[in-house]
């Protein structure tokens, strides 16, 4: 299959950053590109803010698995959707979160 036939464009934005993006997590969140977890660039690849990071307390996710950035420009909200959903503000505060999955193991 052409590529023409599932997109119209490609983009390459250099993302300035002094950290090495292992996992290579990268979506675009109208205005910002999000590398995971949270780093957000602007259009051109500046560097803008974080938001969340990884561990397992309040504001932090812990895996990439299923993760996802969306951002309510409306109400000024970002969300992370990953093993939590975890709402910030647009300053990258933590504002609300709530377990995405509530899985226990049998004894």
């Amino acid at each position: 299959m052409k590529l023409s036939k599932v997109v119209d464009s490609i983009v390459y934005v250099p993302l300035e950053t002094k950290i090495y993006l292992t996992n290579g997590l990268l979506q675009y969140v109208k205005p910002y590109w999000c590398a995971f977890p949270g780093r957000l660039f602007d259009a051109k690849g500046k560097y803008v803010k974080q938001i969340g990071k990884l561990g397992g307390g309040p504001g932090e996710d812990t895996s990439p698995w299923g993760y996802m950035v969306t951002y309510d420009e409306k109400r000024g909200l970002f969300y992370t959707q990953g093993n939590k959903i975890i709402q910030y503000d647009k300053n990258g505060k933590l504002q609300e979160q709530k377990r995405r999955y509530n899985i226990q193991a049998e004894a």
